[in-house]
């Protein structure tokens, strides 16, 4: 739960032992020592998902030869950003705060080249500008070639 709006925070600093936390907020009567006592989380399993061994969407990744796949993560906006990119939500694939999506391999290899030849423009763009300003200034560039 967020803190209240309009409602100031107690704040003062104190001197703490631990390097961490030298001029924190106080937002506690607590200790600081009281406090890390109680504050614990907990280690998220690692998942490793190029990995088949460990990825916990390999038994539902059938026809890679077919689709591309992809976890995407549940949050709504995301979702439908990459739905409208054309993945396909397997629901049935879930794991954690994450869902699997296919793509039809065409698509994606479509998008990975659209993606690639925008990079070239950027990138070419960006060496011709700095050409000018450079000729500008009279500075002389050359080409690797």
């Amino acid at each position: 739960m967020a803190w209240p709006k309009g409602v100031p925070r107690k704040k003062a600093t104190v001197d703490v032992p631990d390097e961490r936390f030298k001029g924190a907020a106080v937002v506690s009567e607590k200790s600081v020592q009281e406090v890390l006592q109680t504050v614990s989380a907990a280690p998220r399993k690692k998942v490793n998902l190029i990995d088949a061994r460990s990825d916990p969407f390999s038994k539902f990744k059938t026809d890679e030869k077919r689709f591309y796949y992809r976890a995407l993560n549940t949050k709504p906006d995301n979702l439908s950003v990459r739905e409208a990119e054309g993945f396909q939500v397997m629901p049935e694939a879930k794991f954690g705060d994450l869902v699997l999506a296919k793509l039809p391999r065409e698509a994606h290899e479509e998008q990975a080249e659209e993606v690639r030849d925008k990079t070239f423009r950027q990138t070419d763009a960006a060496v011709n500008q700095f050409k000018e300003e450079a000729a500008r200034h009279g500075v002389e560039t050359f080409d690797e070639t």
